[in-house]
C-alpha cells in the first residue's frame, strides 16, 4: 500500500506541477503581451505626435 500511495502522490504532484506551470506560462504570456502592446502603442503615439508637430512646423515655416 505504501508503494501505491507513493506512486499516486508522485503522479498527482506531476499533474499539479504541469497544470501550475501551464497556468503560470499563460498568465506571464498575457502580461507580457499586454505590456508590449502598451509600450508599442505609447511609442507609436509619441512618433505620430512628433511627426505631426514636425509637419506642422515645416508647413508653418514654409508658408512664410
Amino acid at each position: 500500500m505504501q508503494l501505491v500511495m507513493q506512486l499516486v502522490m508522485q503522479l498527482v504532484m506531476q499533474l499539479v506541477m504541469q497544470l501550475v506551470m501551464q497556468l503560470v506560462m499563460q498568465l506571464v504570456m498575457q502580461l507580457v503581451m499586454q505590456l508590449v502592446m502598451q509600450l508599442v502603442m505609447q511609442l507609436v503615439m509619441q512618433l505620430v505626435m512628433q511627426l505631426v508637430t514636425q509637419l506642422g512646423n515645416t508647413a508653418a515655416s514654409g508658408s512664410d
